[in-house]
């Protein structure tokens, strides 16, 4: 049994004490936002190595994309435009498009032959460009290029030379590069590099493809370098996130990462080259905010990846984030997929009518009875499969006084059922999820309450200090919102079923 908090147990001695439910829907599964896609649009435009970044400022979105497109590195402002010449460069060499939250312009990194170059755009718009600035020159040529900025205006640019085992970082401090890049520390991990895409967040982190050293077996990698957190140019470990064996003939390219909500998110393209070949774009995420190089999920493959002809995404989708309206972009040449999770929370405490939960040894399973009869306006994002549901009771003792709950359960939808009867629309969700745990937290009053109080304050007293027929009207007229919950004698918390 459940330890209860003083204060649950003040509210359960007092004569007019009263349960009290809460139940909240979010949009994630475990504390992961999650983001439900939608084709928003498509065009004929042929497949390439992209990327793209968007800018915001005073609440209004910029979105830039970047090409290259056989040699032709092209941009296009929002996705309805066309696609402008910006350079002629080497065909297949890597590039990076990043928005600088600082400055309010975007930064462009690429490779051109053996020079590593950067531009950056003359406003927030993306409409003009300055002259490409050369950063760096090798002895060989550039492969892959990831770009990233920090929140007081610093940058980094990471590069690989040819798919070789060298990968470089060359930092901005203070508006002023550095004169030549610096091999990171993990050479001796890896066979060879084929792409690269940063991220900055406290630190900087890399998705990185490539093989692994001695088996060759192909592999996803995280990896951090040092800005805040960790030491200063500090390489982490190589974290995989997707693994094929050397003989299976399946490879992985073309990696993006975006911070989405404070949570890193990744795609790439796995390719398969096999007696069937196929080529599609997966979608990745760590599992929590605070475990960038722990558990990611099982990649799975990113819905509508197709151009208006059906021509498939070959060369991996971008992934851009919306801060201000909390809304995730999968952009690629031809395709633009947009995600965007609502209210991200809301209550629904009004509209239940019947709850009830089992625990077992292994976990717990909740159904909720919810009557959107009169009307009720919801985000249709948050009642989906999977996501997250909190359930929390306990007992008010006051009239217009917040609530103290004595035990929270944190289940994730499994299934949803629809019904109406008596012309009355409802809609059951069944949840299942791990334990409850117990909490002290401050909850609205229970629906009904009120009134139920008003018809027959009697049924609020323990059971052993009414009368029979007081007894007999509690079980007839008690509301069906807190049938189940257990409130007979002050001192009985919340008893398992």
């Amino acid at each position: 049994m459940f330890a209860i908090t003083t204060s649950l147990r003040d509210h359960q001695r007092q004569r007019r004490r009263q349960p009290a439910l809460s139940v909240t829907v979010a949009a994630s599964r475990f504390s992961l936002p999650t983001y439900p896609f939608e084709r928003e649009n498509t065009s004929a435009d042929a497949d390439a190595p992209s990327d793209a970044a968007i800018g915001v400022v005073s609440s209004v979105d910029y979105i830039v994309q970047i090409r290259n497109d056989a040699g032709a590195l092209d941009y296009m402002l929002s996705f309805d435009g066309s696609w402008t010449n910006l350079d002629t460069v080497t065909a297949g060499q890597g590039l990076a498009l990043r928005f600088d939250p600082v400055n309010e312009v975007f930064g462009l990194a690429y490779g051109d032959g053996t020079a590593v170059k950067f531009r950056s755009s003359t406003d927030h718009t993306g409409t003009a460009w300055t002259a490409a600035t050369t950063l760096a020159t090798e002895a060989s040529a550039i492969g892959s290029i990831a770009l990233a900025f920090d929140d007081i205006g610093d940058a980094c640019v990471f590069y690989t030379l040819g798919t070789g085992t060298t990968l470089k970082r060359l930092r901005r401090t203070s508006g002023s590069w550095a004169g030549s890049g610096t091999n990171w520390s993990r050479s001796g991990s890896v066979a060879s590099l084929t792409g690269l895409s940063a991220a900055w967040n406290a630190d900087y982190f890399l998705a990185v493809t490539g093989t692994e050293v001695t088996t060759t077996h192909e592999r996803l990698w995280a990896v951090a370098m040092g800005d805040t957190s960790l030491p200063t140019n500090a390489w982490s470990s190589l974290k995989a996130i997707a693994e094929a064996d050397a003989a299976a003939d399946l490879s992985f390219a073309y990696p993006h990462v975006c911070m989405v909500n404070g949570f890193l998110f990744a795609t790439f393209q796995q390719i398969e080259s096999g007696d069937v070949a196929a080529s599609r774009v997966m979608f990745t995420s760590v599992n929590s905010d605070a475990q960038v190089l722990g558990t990611w999920r099982e990649p799975f493959p990113a819905p509508y990846m197709e151009n208006a002809t059906d021509d498939p995404i070959l060369s991996g989708a971008p992934l851009a984030y919306d801060t201000t309206y909390d809304q995730l972009y999968l952009l690629a040449p031809g395709v633009l997929i947009t995600a965007n999770r609502g209210d991200g929370t809301q209550e629904f405490s009004e509209l239940v009518t019947a709850c009830s939960w089992r625990e077992t040894p292994t976990g717990c399973k909740a159904t909720l009875t919810l009557d959107f009869s009169a009307g009720f306006t919801y985000t249709p994002q948050l009642l989906r499969v999977g996501n997250d549901l909190l359930i929390q009771h306990g007992m008010v003792s006051q009239h217009r006084r917040p609530a103290r709950a004595g035990v929270r359960h944190h289940p994730a939808t499994q299934h949803f059922a629809h019904r109406v009867a008596r012309r009355a629309r409802q809609n059951h969700a069944h949840r299942r999820g791990r334990w409850p745990v117990g909490a002290a937290r401050a909850l609205p009053r229970a629906p009904g309450m009120d009134r139920a109080r008003r018809a027959d304050p009697r049924r609020y007293l323990p059971a052993r200090c009414r009368p029979r027929r007081a007894r007999r009207h509690a079980r007839l007229w008690r509301p069906r919102a807190v049938r189940r919950l257990d409130y007979r004698h002050p001192r009985v918390c919340h008893r398992r079923r």
